[in-house]
């Protein structure tokens, strides 16, 4: 799991409570990964874009959506987190607010197109760390454009322009700031149920199931 830098999270948290509440969002926050109307159990995973941990976890994540698709009871949301030392991932951060602003609607519907361009991005990390390390901060935001075009649809120039928008720097700020306020230090993380869960990133998928059906058959 990638370690958060103590040092900015303290100066970070310090420049939130001098800068004033921020605006409260239009709704919670959150990519839906798996949709429940009325959810026995909550799982939160914090990711950042362009960890290798955070790619390594996506296919049992990938597994345990699939197994409990269509059935009641679990929803999956997914915040991103983006670490200090992954210096792109604030702009890959950003595209993906794009990419839910131009594709989705109503919250009871999940973030498909988001849930793309995660995955795309999980495999071509290196592209955005090592192969980007030259490169200027337009330049990568380019790239990056583009490669948001490629995965989602989503034109460049829509996701340029998010560069630039301050709604979107806004629901950037707040998802992180919502990840340090829960106590996330790192990638991936899970909260379940409102608790932070600091073993569940050993869990494969035979012990996430095995979590998930026990909650789920607990009386309320």
């Amino acid at each position: 799991m990638k370690s958060f830098y103590i040092a900015c999270f303290v100066l970070a948290s310090f420049a939130c409570a001098v800068s004033g509440q921020e605006a409260v969002p239009e709704r919670p926050l959150g990519f839906v990964y798996l949709d429940d109307a009325r959810p026995k159990v909550v799982l939160e995973v914090f990711y950042d874009h362009l960890c290798d941990d955070s790619a390594a976890s996506w296919p049992t994540l990938k597994q345990i959506e699939s197994e409990y698709s269509g059935k009641q009871g679990l929803e999956i949301l997914i915040h991103i987190f983006p670490l200090v030392n992954h210096h792109n991932a604030f702009f890959m951060q950003k595209a993906g607010e794009v990419v839910r602003n131009e594709t989705r609607g109503d919250r009871n519907e999940t973030d498909d197109a988001f849930v793309t361009f995660l995955e795309q991005a999980f495999k071509q990390q290196e592209e955005f760390l090592t192969g980007a390390v030259d490169m200027t901060e337009p330049q990568v935001q380019a790239k990056i454009a583009e490669f948001t075009e490629t995965a989602t649809k989503v034109s460049k120039e829509k996701v340029m322009a998010g560069f630039k928008s301050e709604r979107v720097d806004t629901k950037s700020r707040n998802a992180w700031r919502y990840a340090a306020s829960r106590g996330i230090t790192g990638t991936p993380q899970y909260i379940i149920n409102g608790v932070h869960d600091y073993d569940a990133v050993k869990l494969d998928f035979d012990g996430w199931k095995k979590m998930i059906d026990d909650l789920m058959t607990r009386p309320s």
